[in-house]
């Protein structure tokens, strides 16, 4: 009888429905939590599943319980190895100014091939002859890609 009762008023995540304090629904080492003004079988949520639950909700439920309406009080915890994790996203974000640089570049010298070919004979790189790049094809096609891109 009396296991029955501690059963039934055992805390549980409200998303879930799981009872097990360290692990939700959407992964493992998260305490129950109660992050509103919400009581009884609806204050505890473990941290991932009330994650998951704000970023597939619409409207104010990132931000917002959606059942009290009461602000969410979730503390961030700055990990120690936050040094780690923004290394991370300088490399990731280096990574990907750099791909784009070299997708520009790609159309540039794909430009200045569709040039070069369209002037095989040199008459419109010799109507430069002011111009110091026109003594050499590969800057002078190179500049004229890269005027057409822009």
């Amino acid at each position: 009888m009396r296991r029955d009762i501690e059963a039934e008023y055992a805390p549980c995540c409200r998303i879930c429905l799981s009872t097990d304090n360290h692990r939700g629904l959407f992964g493992a080492g998260h305490e129950l939590i109660s992050p509103c003004r919400c009581k009884g079988s609806q204050q505890f949520v473990h941290r991932s599943c009330l994650d998951q639950w704000r970023a597939v909700k619409e409207g104010t439920a990132f931000s917002h319980c959606t059942t009290c309406k009461a602000q969410f009080h979730l503390l961030i915890e700055l990990l120690e190895d936050d040094i780690c994790l923004r290394m991370k996203f300088w490399l990731f974000v280096s990574r990907d100014v750099f791909l784009v640089f070299l997708a520009i570049q790609a159309v540039i010298v794909a430009i200045a091939g569709v040039a070069f070919l369209s002037d095989r004979d040199g008459k419109f790189r010799n109507r430069f002859t002011y111009w110091m790049l026109s003594k050499h094809p590969l800057p002078f096609y190179y500049c004229v890609g890269t005027y057409f891109l822009h």
